[in-house]
């Protein structure tokens, strides 16, 4: 309904000033929506929340009824909050190693007693990890073994929950080490959303594209996001 109002009254233009007044709106609008919403200065928070909430990165057709979506790489909570939204239904897992990322994933989510919140990096084995500065400002952060952030491996939750609908990875460059192994995983995973990490870590996509090509889906994309589809 908001989104109608808004291209119906405040059309995007090349014009900065109106942009931001749409902007300004979609962030009053979910600020009260979700209440507490908390948006950090000086970080790339804003960025985030305009590629969920305003240019809807996450806004795809979906042809099932999601029970199960996990948010690997919540950040501070405003993918979450968007499945949650969508999705009333779902249980959400949300995984965020960073510590202060994940203080305000906590206060954005804790209304919401379908969201599980996971302090742990997602890996392909048990092991800890270690928060690595990629030298790219807020946007550079990444995770490399050694350290003491525990991991949350993919066998762990698709053993516990047997099929996970919606799987959301932004891993930030560990998707090279990620799809190295075994991928089998991939078959009890309905729709694959992930952000391919390329200019932190060479090779990402080469190994990403390689280790799908045997399994069964169709494959598009939305902004940076690579959406893997299970062909039914």
């Amino acid at each position: 309904m908001l989104r109608r109002i808004i291209k119906k009254f405040i059309p995007k233009t090349q014009y900065g000033i109106i942009n931001e007044f749409r902007n300004r709106i979609y962030l009053i609008y979910y600020s009260i929506k979700f209440k507490p919403l908390i948006i950090r200065k000086n970080t790339s928070d804003i960025e985030v929340f305009k590629q969920i909430f305003v240019s809807r990165e996450y806004d795809f057709p979906v042809n099932i009824e999601p029970k199960v979506i996990v948010d690997a790489g919540a950040n501070a909570g405003y993918s979450t909050l968007y499945f949650h939204n969508r999705f009333p239904k779902a249980k959400v897992i949300a995984i965020e190693p960073e510590e202060n990322n994940f203080s305000i994933l906590k206060l954005n989510t804790s209304r919401y007693k379908q969201i599980e919140l996971v302090k742990a990096g997602l890996w392909y084995k048990k092991t800890n990890l270690k928060i690595v500065d990629a030298g790219l400002g807020e946007w550079g952060f990444k995770t490399e073994e050694g350290g003491d952030i525990p991991t949350i491996t993919i066998d762990e939750l698709v053993n516990r929950y047997n099929e996970i609908d919606i799987l959301k990875m932004d891993i930030e460059g560990a998707e090279k080490e990620f799809f190295s192994h075994n991928c089998d995983w991939l078959n009890r995973v309905n729709i694959l959303i992930i952000e391919l990490h390329d200019k932190w870590r060479e090779g990402c996509s080469k190994t990403f594209y390689s280790a799908i090509e045997k399994y069964n889906f169709k494959i598009s994309q939305k902004g940076e996001n690579i959406i893997l589809f299970k062909k039914l």
